[in-house]
């Protein structure tokens, strides 16, 4: 497998406009896009354009302030998802899969110390340009949630 790499300019994690979400999200389309054909043809995850996805800072968009994110609105997260799924489909189905499990977190958050753990811990690292590594944090809290099972079956029957 022959990994390409971007020659976009990524913005560095102290220069991110949290506000700017479209000009991020475009930065992270670009990098997508250059490398699609290759993600599809190799079946492969898109890692270059989730750098730049991470390095963007849009993994924790949806996040409540309080806790380290920007609070974004589902429409947001849905804008940023529909550039990146036009630039790359496999980018945009990844992200969209992330933001339901950060959703879910978020909405049964409900004051839980170890669901506000989970969120807290990933916005840290986020800020540190690290965090959300993949599919699977996003997997592992969820998991760490599901332990929390009267919660979830409070808020889903």
């Amino acid at each position: 497998m022959n990994r390409q790499t971007s020659t976009a300019t990524v913005t560095r994690l102290a220069d991110v406009n949290p506000k700017d979400m479209k000009s991020r999200a475009q930065t992270a389309a670009a990098v997508a896009a250059k490398n699609s054909e290759s993600v599809d043809a190799a079946a492969r995850f898109p890692t270059e354009a989730f750098d730049v996805i991470r390095e963007q800072r849009l993994l924790g968009i949806m996040v409540p302030t309080s806790l380290g994110g920007e609070g974004a609105s589902l429409g947001d997260v849905t804008d940023v998802c529909y550039q990146l799924a036009q630039a790359c489909a496999s980018t945009g189905m990844i992200y969209a899969m992330h933001q339901v499990k950060v959703a879910c977190l978020v909405r049964h958050n409900q004051g839980s110390r170890a669901v506000e753990g989970i969120l807290r811990r990933e916005m840290r690292k986020t800020q540190r340009g690290h965090g959300w590594h993949g599919t699977g944090a996003s997997l592992a809290s969820f998991l760490v949630l599901a332990r929390h099972a009267s919660l979830i079956t409070r808020h889903c029957t």
